[in-house]
């Protein structure tokens, strides 16, 4: 009987399954490790964590977020690391993604604020996405989590800076119109120390062409060039006063007198009172009005409460301004009455928001009352209103004292 050759496919296939074995192994090994540097190396932290919110593994940036060891991590549950909390996020404002991954096998996104251990309060796009196993059951979860607070403060600083520039147009468009009725009030009131300085000059000329001027002559030569010099000083400090209202310029704080404020604004305004039929009243007690704050902001902000009275008093009326110093509150108090219609109820709430007019006409762009507010309340300050249909309303100027003020200053920033 002759042996027949032993067969070694069977063992050839054998070792050959084993190398491939082997070789699939190293790929996968390789595959991993390969999977595991470029998942440390993300700017994103990923988590893996189980189906009970526990930790199994955690790339180096989350650790970095976490402010956490590998070890430290490891186990924990998620909500643990990222709110310090006992238990999954379960409200509203943070609603829990992996909850969803959990129950519907689908990923799953929401923003969160991660407050750390040192108190430094992050926010966060956390994404979720299920692992299943063979079964089509949810095994693990991963958890993204990007860390968007850098980004999103740079984006408030861009949009602010953007809301701050289109604020400061509209504002200048209001000034403008402001300025355009003041142009308009004021032409009419340097006409008339104008007229009387060509009226006292030309009587001087005519005086000094007769002939010498007789001793009475003089007298009435130097009550002439008084009364002139006047009317002209008169008309430069309008001048200057109006310069000064349109003048575009950045914010310059400084102490600045409300008194003086008021001062300035009513000879600006003055010809227009006259010719509204409207009597100013002004009530200052004997006290220091000094406030820290930019002098054309605060003189716009007279400005528009006094148009606004004027516009209130179609018929003529009184326009009172009371000031007074509340030193015990560190407060300097002002007081703007008028005579006119007054503000119905529902439309109080309603009047220092932008845009909002109870007029029919386009007399301006709806910021006059909103501008008030907002330079007030950017001054520390705060602003008042009571008024009755048919009685006249008033307006309450609250503004921290300049002493009170600079105590502020040098409180420490919270």
């Amino acid at each position: 009987m002759v042996r027949q050759p032993l067969d070694a496919s069977p063992f050839q296939d054998i070792v050959s399954f084993g190398r491939q074995q082997n070789g699939q192994k190293e790929e996968i090994r390789i595959g991993l490790s390969i999977a595991q540097t470029l998942i440390n190396r993300m700017s994103e932290g990923v988590m893996v964590l189980d189906p009970e919110y526990r930790i199994v593994w955690i790339n180096d940036q989350a650790l970095n977020l976490a402010s956490l060891t590998r070890k430290e991590a490891l186990g924990l549950y998620c909500y643990q690391v990222s709110h310090q909390a006992i238990a999954p996020c379960d409200s509203p404002e943070t609603p829990c993604p992996m909850k969803k991954t959990l129950a519907q096998k689908v990923s799953a996104h929401a923003i969160h604020e991660h407050v750390h251990e040192n108190g430094r309060a992050r926010y966060c796009d956390v994404s979720t996405y299920p692992l299943l196993g063979a079964d089509g059951q949810v095994v693990q979860v991963v958890e993204v989590q990007w860390d968007m607070t850098t980004e999103l403060s740079e984006r408030f600083e861009r949009r602010t800076r953007a809301l701050q520039e289109d604020l400061a147009r509209v504002v200048q468009e209001d000034k403008l119109v402001a300025l355009g009725k003041l142009v308009a009030s004021v032409a009419h009131e340097i006409n008339n120390p104008v007229s009387s300085i060509i009226n006292f000059t030309k009587l001087i000329l005519k005086g000094l062409r007769e002939g010498p001027p007789t001793p009475e002559d003089l007298a009435d030569f130097e009550r002439y060039l008084d009364l002139t010099v006047r009317e002209a000083e008169r008309c430069g400090e309008i001048v200057t006063n109006l310069l000064t209202f349109s003048r575009q310029k950045s914010p310059e704080p400084g102490g600045v007198d409300m008194v003086e404020i008021v001062e300035r604004t009513l000879v600006l305004m003055q010809h227009l009172m006259n010719l509204s039929g409207i009597k100013v009243v002004t009530r200052f007690e004997p006290a220091d009005f000094s406030v820290w704050g930019d002098y054309n902001q605060l003189q716009q902000c007279l400005t528009n409460l006094l148009f606004n009275a004027v516009e209130a008093m179609g018929g003529g009326g009184t326009l009172t301004i009371r000031g007074q110093v509340k030193a015990d509150k560190g407060l300097v108090c002002l007081d703007v009455s008028d005579t006119g219609c007054g503000i119905s109820p529902e439309h109080v709430p309603h009047i220092f928001e932008p845009f909002f007019s109870t007029k029919s006409d386009t007399s301006g762009v709806g910021l006059g009352l909103a501008m008030v507010f907002d330079i007030v309340k950017s001054h520390g300050g705060d602003v008042l209103v009571r008024s009755r249909r048919g009685e006249g309303t008033t307006f309450r100027l609250l503004f921290p004292t300049r002493d009170r003020s600079a105590e502020q200053d040098k409180e420490p920033k919270r």
